[in-house]
C-alpha cells in the first residue's frame, strides 16, 4: 500500500502525474525509502506517507485535511466532471426525488 511503503507511493503518485500531466513525486520522495509494518506500529505509531489514494496531505507543515492536494497540487476531484459539484445527475438519486445535495433531517418514523 503506498501508505506504508514509500517506493508504492512514489510510483502512486507517478502514475497520478501522468493522468494530470504534473509532477507530484515530491509529496513522497523523502519517504521512498520508508517502509512501515506492523511490527513497527506495535512499538510505536507512525504517521502514514502521503498518497494519491487520499486527498489530504501527511506532512509536518501541514495540518491535514480533506481535498488539500486538489486545491494545492491542482489534482482533479474525483467526481465525474472532476470539479467540485452540487447537482447530482445520478439516476439513483433522482429515483428519490433528489438532485442537488441537502440537508435532511431524519425522519420521524414513530407514527
Amino acid at each position: 500500500a503506498p501508505e506504508t511503503n514509500g517506493q508504492v507511493a512514489v510510483k502512486a503518485w507517478q502514475a497520478l502525474g501522468e493522468m494530470t500531466g504534473r509532477e507530484h513525486t515530491h509529496l513522497a520522495i523523502n519517504k521512498e525509502d520508508e517502509k512501515i509494518r506492523f511490527r513497527d506500529i506495535q512499538a510505536q505509531p507512525r504517521k502514514i506517507i502521503s498518497s494519491p489514494t487520499w486527498s489530504g496531505l501527511e506532512s509536518e507543515h501541514v495540518s491535514y485535511n480533506a481535498g488539500y492536494t486538489n486545491v494545492h497540487e491542482l489534482i482533479p476531484w474525483r467526481t465525474l466532471s472532476g470539479r467540485q459539484q452540487l447537482y447530482q445527475d445520478h439516476a439513483w438519486m433522482r429515483a428519490f426525488g433528489e438532485s442537488l445535495v441537502a440537508y435532511r433531517p431524519p425522519i420521524d418514523n414513530k407514527y
